[in-house]
């Protein structure tokens, strides 16, 4: 999954993120990875809703920066 992020395929990848939520719906990775997918496509909204969902799992770390760099609130 994160091979189609790294090369740039963001579409491709949240598509298999979402795959991946709807097979397991309580780990904060993959909301993180789908999140930066999406954050990377300029679609903030989903991209920031992923964030908060992996902060409210336990990992803030995408969150933080999202809202360093000005793309979350």
């Amino acid at each position: 999954m994160v091979f189609y992020k790294d090369l740039s395929q963001h579409q491709r990848a949240s598509k298999i993120f979402n795959m991946a939520i709807r097979l397991k719906s309580d780990g904060a990775d993959t909301y993180i990875n789908r999140g930066v997918a999406y954050l990377s496509r300029g679609n903030n909204e989903l991209g920031c809703r992923d964030a908060q969902k992996a902060c409210t799992l336990s990992n803030c770390k995408l969150l933080e920066e999202a809202k360093r760099r000005g793309a979350c609130r």
